[in-house]
């Protein structure tokens, strides 16, 4: 028998708790430590089980519980959900190099990014 809570999620809400599970994912395994799904789930104050049961679906987050998630990975809420960031801490790090740089080094940083990826910085 379904709840009311099940019959509420449209594909649309089904869609989107897809997406934070394999965020959730994503952004544990990129990070520098590495740390296991308990590891995270302590850190956050929660039971052992709580990020397991989070990415597998079994558990909704909270708007606290994904906003103690961003806080963890060091994320704005935008940045979780960013899919075409995939390791936010690198590019954190990079961004902030970057803004160190004059206007002249950022032009030879483009031009090396170019040769690197084939695309012109013109």
């Amino acid at each position: 028998m379904m709840s009311k809570m099940d019959e509420r999620i449209t594909p649309f809400i089904e869609s989107n708790l897809q997406f934070i599970r394999q965020r959730a994912t994503e952004l544990r395994l990129h990070h520098p430590l590495r740390p296991s799904e308990r590891e995270v789930s302590m850190e956050l104050g929660h039971a052992p089980g709580y990020y397991q049961q989070l990415v597998n679906g079994k558990l909704r987050p909270s708007t606290v519980g994904l906003l103690e998630i961003c806080e963890y990975y060091e994320l704005e809420p935008q940045e979780f959900f960013d899919s075409t960031i995939k390791n936010p801490s690198i590019h954190k790090k990079i961004a902030q190099a970057i803004e160190k740089l004059d206007e002249s080094d950022i032009e030879h940083l483009l031009a090396i990014i170019g040769k690197m990826t084939g695309e012109s910085n013109d």
